[in-house]
């Protein structure tokens, strides 16, 4: 039994074997290496989503809150010398202020103002489309508050300026109670005011949805 072993042991060709074992060596070697390749690039490939998604909720974020101090300047009651006669020159730059009628230098100032609101909610329009493509229509539906104190802003403030212009006024007294409401900020506190806890909750609801992509 012994002299079979030894025998067979003496027949083994070692070079073979050697190639053998080192063609195989390198095979599991090169099987370890693609699937810490693959791994590698899973890891990669999830925190550049990651990085992709905190960019996006940050810019979405600083835009919706430019829109929010854009409104807030809309919204101001109170309009300088310096202000009204700057907002004339641009608008009418072959006219001073004195020689236009007070309702058309208030239509002046508000649509200097206005600028501020288009330029926010430019911008936020443009992260909303790639918010679309990384996160779907719901990212549509958390900005549609804050879209919709806009565009009742504006209403609103044809609405004044209509009744700055036009003797007798054309809406009801209370009508235009609800109209002063939207236009002239009373304060900057949601409690106090009904049109600014609108945008207070609107903006609320865009960060509740950014807040969780904020986070690497």
């Amino acid at each position: 039994m012994q002299q079979a072993f030894v025998d067979c042991w003496q027949t083994i060709d070692w070079a073979i074997t050697a190639e053998a074992t080192r063609d195989f060596t390198v095979s599991v070697a090169s099987v370890v290496g693609v699937f810490i390749a693959i791994r590698g690039l899973n890891a990669w490939r999830k925190q550049l989503r990651g990085n992709t998604e905190y960019d996006l909720a940050r810019r979405l974020m600083k835009a919706a809150l430019k829109v929010r101090e854009g409104i807030r300047t809309v919204r101001n009651p109170f309009m300088s010398n310096a202000e009204i006669d700057e907002a004339v020159r641009d608008q009418y730059p072959n006219d001073t202020a004195k020689n236009i009628p007070h309702f058309d230098s208030s239509t002046a100032v508000y649509n200097a103002r206005w600028r501020a609101i288009s330029d926010a909610m430019l911008d936020l329009k443009l992260e909303l489309i790639e918010a679309e493509v990384i996160w779907g229509a719901g990212a549509k539906e958390q900005l549609e508050p804050l879209q919709k104190c806009v565009a009742d802003l504006r209403i609103a403030l044809s609405q004044h300026l209509q009744l700055r212009s036009k003797r007798p006024p054309p809406f009801e007294p209370d009508k235009v109670n609800e109209i002063d409401r939207i236009v002239f900020e009373v304060s900057d506190r949601p409690e106090k005011d009904d049109y600014t806890k609108r945008v207070h909750d609107a903006i609320e609801n865009v960060q509740s949805f950014v807040t969780p992509h904020l986070k690497i």
